[in-house]
């Protein structure tokens, strides 16, 4: 099979650790526990990013939980982290940041496909691709947070939850994206 064939791409941008990052770069923090609530978030969340770019799952799952934990807890009356007009300033800030990066990559003609909580499924033709890299590092820039990007040869979905993606593999020695086709 003729690998030309399967040169189109799919592109799934996530941000890292988009909820905690928003708490952290707007300075959020549940009145009643203070600002240094965000030191002791800060030294959490950059254990997690490191601990998951060292390849290290079991620290970088159990933080995940952890501050993702941190930010579902604004909206229970039964934790000291309560404080739901922080839940809401964090949803909201989430989905029309990620509105703003849709809109511009839809304005310049490329096509976004799915959305969910924390990223956006793209799927541009070959002469838009340096123009959709473009955009997502100006909105990197414009909103300080850090996107994560997967490539898949194809995504069949039922819905954002339920779908199967095939993935391509990034080469980290070799800087980059491989195409391995199994077809026996």
């Amino acid at each position: 099979v003729s690998q030309s064939r399967y040169q189109l791409e799919i592109y799934d941008f996530d941000v890292t650790s988009y909820y905690p990052k928003i708490i952290l770069n707007q300075g959020l923090y549940p009145y009643h526990l203070g600002p240094n609530f965000l030191r002791v978030y800060n030294k959490i969340v950059q254990t997690r990013v490191a601990a998951k770019q060292k390849g290290d799952k079991v620290t970088a799952n159990s933080l995940k939980i952890v501050v993702n934990g941190s930010y579902g807890k604004l909206g229970s009356k039964f934790s000291n982290l309560y404080s739901p007009d922080l839940l809401i300033q964090v949803t909201l800030t989430g989905q029309l940041s990620l509105l703003l990066l849709i809109e511009r990559l839809e304005l310049a003609g490329i096509h976004v496909i799915s959305a969910n909580t924390d990223g956006i499924v793209v799927k541009p033709r070959r002469s838009q691709v340096e123009q959709m890299q473009s955009i997502v590092k100006q909105w990197e820039y414009d909103t300080k947070y850090e996107m994560e990007e997967s490539r898949y040869l194809a995504l069949y979905s039922r819905d954002v939850n339920n779908y199967i993606a095939i993935k391509k593999k990034f080469d980290k020695q070799n800087k980059v994206w491989l195409v391995k086709l199994n077809l026996s």
